[in-house]
């Protein structure tokens, strides 16, 4: 965790290998930019084939005839179930998805002997295509974090409970994670508190409060005191604004929503970088989160709100794609025969 948490804070680009310890075993965490791309293994019984066993859709002897002569993960693999009839064509990026997610899994939980990030990665990860969609690295991390521990390995690893909560270095990244409005409001008040009288009460927050030390985002100093004023101090609800200039911000986002265009939507030009395209996508993000941008009489924008927002999530997912984007950019520029 804290090996991927380390290449996420530092929006890493290429292979971050995580070894065992047994032989040549190893996994392999592919970034770009910050994101997570893809999750292969060498690792036994970690073979895409296998996923399908864990799920029931394959039987486990089937698996044991047919692994050595199948690829072991990556669209390589999946072209090969689907093409011997094991899943259908639909179930290809759902499938890779669940192969990569089940590896970060089970790293979470197995730990590594050492890791190394690699610039140059394998010829058989080069080609790979992101199976994460537009979920940020941060929102993968987080939400596999969350699947990987149980409340009690989470808080094994929060260190000393006595200790306090504050505000780590990477602090902006919780807006990366796409959290609800629940958990925001939690880390909003975790700040100055340990980690033994927030799970007192709310034992199952262990595996988020994990994550986010993972990320830096949150911290714990041992000479903080049970007084110390909050480093993230929750945010005005109307983010200095009075509802007229609410109620004008959401309109205007929504006349750009019905217009269609996903480069206007997040503000961009249509041959922005992938870094101005990252940086559109969170502030938008930051911005339009109901429980920040609205008051208790301007709530009745909740539903246009989130409509924003899915429709954001959208546009980032297509223009975040190369090939996806390249095809969206061809269309609204084409011209009638």
């Amino acid at each position: 965790m804290s090996a991927i948490g380390d290449a996420l804070r530092a929006h890493a680009t290429g292979a971050l290998v995580l070894r065992t310890g047994r032989g040549s075993e190893e996994r392999h965490v592919v970034f770009r930019d910050g994101d997570i791309v893809t999750v292969d293994s060498s690792v036994e019984g970690e073979t895409l084939l296998h996923v399908l066993v864990e799920r029931g859709d394959v039987s486990s002897t089937l698996a044991a005839e047919r692994s050595a002569r199948l690829p072991r993960s990556g669209r390589h693999a999946a072209a090969a179930l689907i093409a011997q009839g094991f899943v259908p064509q639909d179930a290809l990026w759902t499938m890779l998805r669940a192969h990569a997610e089940w590896l970060l899994v089970r790293a979470f939980r197995d730990g590594v002997a050492s890791s190394a990030l690699v610039e140059e990665l394998p010829e058989r990860l080069a080609s790979e295509p992101s199976v994460f969609g537009g979920a940020t690295g941060v929102e993968v991390f987080v939400e596999v974090t969350k699947r990987a521990l149980d409340a009690e390995a989470a808080r094994e690893r929060l260190g000393d409970e006595d200790a306090r909560f504050v505000e780590g270095a990477s602090g902006s990244l919780v807006h990366e994670a796409a959290l609800d409005p629940t958990e925001l409001e939690l880390l909003r008040e975790v700040a100055g508190r340990s980690p033994r009288r927030i799970l007192e009460q709310s034992p199952e927050v262990a595996p988020l409060l994990a994550a986010m030390m993972a990320l830096d985002i949150l911290r714990l100093d041992r000479k903080a005191s049970a007084t110390v004023q909050r480093s993230t101090p929750p945010p005005a609800a109307t983010g200095d604004l009075d509802d007229a200039a609410v109620r004008a911000k959401v309109a205007t986002r929504l006349t750009l929503v019905r217009r269609g265009d996903y480069f206007a939507l997040l503000g961009l030009r249509s041959d922005a970088t992938g870094h101005e395209l990252r940086q559109a996508y969170v502030a938008l993000r930051r911005d339009f989160e109901p429980a920040r941008l609205l008051t208790a009489t301007t709530w009745e924008l909740e539903g246009d709100v989130r409509l924003i927002l899915d429709v954001v999530e959208e546009a980032y997912s297509v223009l975040a794609d190369e090939r996806r984007r390249a095809r969206y950019r061809r269309a609204i520029e084409a011209t009638p025969p």
